[in-house]
């Protein structure tokens, strides 16, 4: 008997519901894990585990200020639980309120000291330039704890932030190349693999296909994509387009690929690449339609709504005869500035298992390019490059521009980006609340020789 059955026999079964809902989120249907956890409280209102879990749902939601309130009922019943402060912290976090997520993370570092994932956290709102408390207990904690674990892990990407802006960059590298090994290892990957699906993409959208589809698609004209490689510049790219009143900025949506894989249930690879040849027009018509379905129950009525998911670059062809009338902007950057920043950073959910090897890292973002450069090739002018260098050293006029390629009226607010208070669950949610600043650009010259390994692998 599986839990659905219990919980038809047994409607007041608190647990059989909770556990259901473990089942729902893990398989990212979260309307049903929320409602599967909504009943868990209704039969045991004192459930701290099903609020947490409410949070978590609330937050892939994007209903961020539920998620707060499900948190702190968490806390309530049960305010041992450490993660629970530190899960209230990330959303605090995204919301630009670093006052809170101090508090939470003090809170939780109260209730255990050592925990790795709370002092990240609050790396990423502190300067450490001047600031040697939380450095030298870091420091401590990363010696008594011999363990490579998760909690070793995190702290380690919170240190390496921390020597690199004491310019200590050969210490911050040490700890960077255990972080990565450590968080590498929790992933089964090949990236070979990976090459396979980029060959995939270049043979199967070729110009013939794009041609025998050119008149497919649902014609909306309200999404803007915006991709490129992580750390490329994305964040800022939609931080500035969704300060225009007329544009929502989702953020990083998994909408786009959901859609694809309902109507290409394939598991292998060839065999999904040959039913999207097979397939009619209408298909394609289809995942348009849904698409925008998708993204209008949390568009706020406005017009445009931009989709900064980096990785639907390998989308792009999907895109071009789902939605032709779509905006697709790519985001470019240094290559070796764009490996690097990926290679500093924690990237929380089971993604991206390329990320964690200098070799593998700079192997796929190769592939990046190549397909890039396959789909500039396949569709010309179709796709708007920016550069992010170039918006860095002419911001208004490379803003101009892109607001211009949008086919939006200029708004003076898209120069002041950094005042939007929108939540922003990225890796750049410090950056986007600051204005342009260029010291990013070349820094990999500070590891040009500890992480060798990666720099000369690149193109």
């Amino acid at each position: 008997m599986n839990l659905t059955e219990v919980v038809k026999i047994k409607s007041d079964f608190a647990e059989a519901y909770f556990y259901l809902g473990l089942i729902y989120h893990k398989a990212r249907n979260y309307d049903l894990a929320y409602e599967s956890f909504k009943q868990t409280i209704k039969f045991n209102p004192k459930h701290a585990s099903a609020y947490n879990n409410l949070g978590l749902v609330c937050v892939e939601l994007f209903k961020f200020d539920d998620a707060i309130f499900f948190y702190k009922k968490s806390i309530e019943f049960q305010p041992e639980q450490y993660f629970f402060y530190t899960n209230l912290s990330q959303v605090y976090l995204s919301k630009g309120d670093f006052l809170n997520v101090r508090s939470c993370i003090e809170k939780a570092l109260a209730i255990d000291p050592t925990d790795g994932e709370a002092h990240r956290i609050l790396s990423v709102i502190t300067n450490y330039k001047n600031e040697n408390n939380h450095f030298e207990q870091m420091r401590k904690i990363f010696q008594f704890n011999l363990e490579e674990n998760n909690s070793k892990m995190q702290l380690s990407f919170a240190l390496a932030k921390a020597y690199e802006e004491k310019n200590d960059f050969k210490s911050a590298a040490k700890v960077l190349i255990l972080a990565n090994k450590i968080r590498r290892k929790s992933f089964d990957f090949d990236i070979s693999f990976e090459v396979k699906q980029f060959e995939l993409l270049k043979k199967n959208f070729s110009k013939s296909f794009f041609q025998k589809h050119i008149l497919s698609g649902f014609k909306s004209k309200q999404p803007i994509f915006i991709v490129g490689m992580p750390r490329s510049g994305t964040s800022l790219v939609e931080q500035i387009i969704a300060s225009h009143p007329e544009v929502y900025g989702a953020g990083e949506l998994a909408y786009l690929a959901n859609v694809v894989n309902k109507y290409f249930k394939q598991i292998v690879s060839e065999d999904f690449f040959k039913a999207v040849n097979l397939s009619d027009s209408s298909i394609f018509a289809n995942i348009g339609k849904d698409y925008v379905n998708s993204i209008n129950l949390i568009s706020n009525n406005r017009n445009y709504v931009t989709d900064k998911m980096p990785v639907n670059f390998r989308l792009i062809g999907f895109i071009k005869i789902a939605l032709p009338n779509a905006k697709v902007i790519h985001c470019m950057r240094s290559s070796k500035d764009i490996c690097l920043s990926i290679y500093k950073n924690f990237f929380g959910q089971e993604v991206m298992p390329w990320a964690y090897d200098q070799k593998e890292l700079a192997i796929y973002y190769n592939n990046y390019v190549h397909l890039m450069d396959h789909w500039n090739e396949t569709l010309p002018n179709y796709i708007y490059n920016i550069q992010y260098e170039d918006l860095i050293s002419n911001q208004e006029y490379e803003t101009k521009k892109l607001i211009e390629f949008c086919q939006l009226s200029w708004d003076d607010s898209c120069l002041k980006f950094y005042n939007n208070k929108r939540s922003v669950s990225t890796a750049s949610v410090n950056q986007v609340r600051k204005n342009i600043y260029k010291s990013s650009i070349n820094s990999w010259k500070n590891y040009e020789n500890e992480l060798a390994d990666l720099f000369k692998v690149l193109d």
